[in-house]
């Protein structure tokens, strides 16, 4: 999906998003639609240490590297 980026701020393009789980049972669809209104909106992302944080509204993500 395209996104416009600044120095702290994701700007989605909504409209060009792919789905894929739209007619799965719960709760894979559920999965889908949670996604889907996060990238709706802008992202506000920070890194804090090894995380990457991104906030939309009144969801934070927090990503995280995973060592085998």
């Amino acid at each position: 999906m395209p996104a416009t980026i600044s120095a702290d701020r994701i700007q989605p393009d909504a409209d060009h998003l792919a789905i894929g789980a739209m007619s799965c049972p719960a709760p894979a669809s559920e999965y889908e639609a949670w996604a889907k209104r996060l990238v709706s909106r802008p992202l506000d992302y920070r890194l804090d240490g090894d995380e990457l944080v991104l906030e939309s509204g009144t969801v934070t993500l927090r990503l995280s590297r995973v060592v085998d």
